[in-house]
C-alpha cells in the first residue's frame, strides 16, 4: 500500500512539474510592416519594443505623441527596432524572426509582449490607434505578424491563436 501511495505521489509531482515547464514562452516572430499608399509622401516612423508583462500597462498608457516628440529621450537606452518610411525608403519592411535583436530581447524569457508604435494616425483616443501591443506567447500563423500603418494608425492583419 505504501509503495502504491509513493508511486501515486511521484506521478502527481511529475505531472505538476511537466505542467509548470510547459507554460507558453515568448517566441521570435517575423514582423512585417507595410505603409499605406495614402502615406507615401509622409515621413513615417515605426518602433518595435519588446517588454515584460509587468511593463505592458506602462506602455499601454504611454503618450505616443510625446514618445516621438521628445526624440525618444524618455526611452534612451531602450532596445528597439526602428523602421523608417518615406524619403525613398521601402514601403514594406520587416524584422525577421532570425534577427539578432530577438536573441537579445528573448534571452531570459521575461519580455512577453511586443509594443509597436507609429507617429502616424489620430491621437487622443483610447486605445490609441498609433500603438499595438502583441502577445509573443501566442502562436502566430507561420511565426509571422503582418500589419499596415495608415492614416488611421496601425492595423494588425494577422490573428494569433493560443499555443497548445
Amino acid at each position: 500500500m505504501r509503495t502504491l501511495l509513493k508511486a501515486t505521489m511521484l506521478g502527481v509531482l511529475a505531472a505538476w512539474l511537466v505542467g509548470c515547464s510547459s507554460a507558453a514562452r515568448p517566441t521570435a516572430q517575423t514582423v512585417g510592416v507595410t505603409l499605406d499608399p495614402a502615406l507615401a509622401r509622409a515621413s513615417t516612423e515605426v518602433d518595435l519594443v519588446a517588454v515584460s508583462t509587468a511593463d505592458v500597462g506602462k506602455w499601454e498608457s504611454q503618450d505616443v505623441a510625446a514618445y516621438f516628440a521628445q526624440g525618444k529621450a524618455a526611452s534612451a537606452g531602450l532596445e528597439r527596432h526602428e523602421m523608417r518610411f518615406g524619403g525613398g525608403q521601402p514601403t514594406a519592411q520587416e524584422l525577421v524572426k532570425e534577427d539578432k535583436k530577438w536573441s537579445a530581447w528573448l534571452k531570459d524569457g521575461s519580455r512577453s509582449h511586443l509594443v509597436v508604435l507609429t507617429n502616424q494616425g489620430p491621437g487622443g483616443r483610447t486605445p490609441d490607434p498609433r500603438r499595438v501591443v502583441l502577445d509573443l506567447r501566442k502562436e502566430w500563423p507561420n511565426q509571422r505578424i503582418e500589419m499596415v500603418v495608415g492614416p488611421g494608425g496601425l492595423t494588425v492583419l494577422s490573428s494569433p491563436v493560443e499555443k497548445k
